[in-house]
């Protein structure tokens, strides 16, 4: 899923959730940096001290790593279903979506947040809970790590004249059997009907619209439990949701889309940066060696470690940490 799903979709669940404009936003704004938080470098407090940042996206010649695949794309994008030590036998790291009995590990991911006391860290480890909780509908049977059952092949894409029955051969030869690199984008596309080979050579069809609205049934019954606020309006949202999700057009104008239709605040992915650190903080693109020196150079503004953007890395490391209990 992109942004339109992972930011927008779920800032309006969380609004029809109960939750404020303000929370809403914090949830919605943690789901979507899970894919923009490449950081993984120290931050220099100036006082002695060393703040650890969390690298929860990853896309690169290093997603060979084995450490890659199970530190990043396992806990917060390809979750497995079950913990290994109780189900050894039956364990898998496919991913599978997580309907209450399909998927434990998720209903368990977020009973775990909502726990949470402090009230920013809470909304926050929501967040990243549900991109997660997201992913599984999205990533259903492909795999974080290099697996065979990621050795996909013949893509058909039907719903719109351009695509019509193309197959990407080029670009499926080379690409590595990761995670769902050998299709492409193709299962993040809300509007997209299509279809590909897996590894044993069945024909799988997605209608994508059905599956992104599968989620969001799933994520909204989870917000709702999340507030404790008695609300309807997912009744009046739904068929709005519908239209947006079948919208054939670049990911930037269904944002748009979104922000109008909702009247959303606009994703900005340095916004939590930039009131967390003194400094350029626009590292998203850049060379890692440079955003190392670029890291060394911020500086942590006042009340660092209560700043969403610190929080977040606090967050995301214990997840990180409680997948891996989980699946290790």
């Amino acid at each position: 899923m992109q942004l339109d799903f992972h930011y927008y979709t779920i800032y309006t669940l969380s609004s029809a959730a109960g939750f404020s404009p303000e929370e809403s936003e914090i949830i919605a704004y943690a789901s979507e940096y899970v894919d923009d938080s490449i950081e993984s470098e120290p931050i220099d407090l100036k006082n002695g001290q060393i703040f650890d940042t969390t690298c929860t996206a990853y896309a690169g010649i290093k997603s060979f790593n084995w450490d890659i695949q199970k530190k990043i794309y396992m806990p917060f994008h390809y979750l497995p279903n079950l913990i290994r030590r109780e189900h050894p036998e039956e364990f898998s790291y496919t991913v599978k979506p997580s309907t209450e009995d399909q998927n434990l590990l998720s209903n368990k991911l977020f009973n775990v947040a909502i726990k949470e006391t402090h009230k920013n860290f809470r909304l926050i480890k929501i967040g990243i809970a549900l991109h997660t909780i997201a992913d599984t509908f999205s990533h259903q049977r492909f795999s974080g790590e290099y697996n065979k059952i990621n050795r996909v092949s013949d893509i058909q894409y039907y719903k719109y004249c351009w695509g019509k029955r193309f197959t990407d051969s080029f670009f499926n030869f080379f690409y590595p059997p990761i995670g769902h690199q050998k299709v492409l984008l193709y299962p993040d596309y809300p509007y997209a009907l299509w279809s590909y080979q897996d590894s044993n050579k069945n024909t799988i069809i997605r209608n994508n619209t059905t599956i992104f609205l599968c989620a969001v049934r799933q994520l909204l019954k989870l917000l709702k439990q999340a507030s404790h606020v008695e609300t309807t309006k997912d009744i009046g949202i739904i068929p709005e949701i519908v239209n947006l999700f079948k919208c054939y057009d670049t990911l930037e104008n269904r944002c748009s889309l979104w922000q109008q239709t909702f009247n959303i605040p606009k994703y900005d992915p340095l916004k939590w940066r930039k009131m967390a650190l003194e400094g350029n903080v626009e590292w998203s693109r850049v060379s890692k060696e440079k955003r190392n020196k670029m890291l060394s150079a911020v500086t942590p503004k006042e009340d660092f470690d209560n700043s969403l953007w610190a929080l977040f890395h606090c967050a995301a490391a214990q997840q990180r940490a409680l997948v891996l209990d989980w699946i290790n």
